[in-house]
């Protein structure tokens, strides 16, 4: 099984311990892979209003998506690549094992 699972574009709010930060763009592109259908997602952010991110670059963040999942992920370059920490936030109503 392979392909998009979710195309994800919005403002979403990043924290850091707990604490909010700022918004931010993201665009986020979910991709199922492997025989049991991982999630793999292939991100980018925009800084939205003030948010400082020159002192995220490499530390753990939570980006909380308008849909009200928390993601926990990390800001790999000022370019706004983001890479994950942990699992893809399933969405209401999708299968957590990725079988058919």
């Amino acid at each position: 099984m392979t392909g998009v699972a979710e195309q994800l574009e919005g403002v979403g709010k990043i924290l850091k311990d707990d604490q909010e930060l700022g918004e931010v763009f993201y665009s986020i592109s979910v991709r199922k892979a492997g025989r049991r259908g991982w999630s793999y997602p292939f991100a980018r952010f925009r800084r939205r209003g003030h948010l400082d991110v020159y002192d995220l670059v490499g530390e753990p963040i939570t980006l909380v998506l308008d849909d009200g999942r928390r993601w926990n992920c990390r800001l790999q370059s000022l370019d706004g690549t983001v890479v994950p920490i942990g699992d893809w936030p399933l969405s209401e109503g999708s299968a957590s094992t990725g079988e058919s």
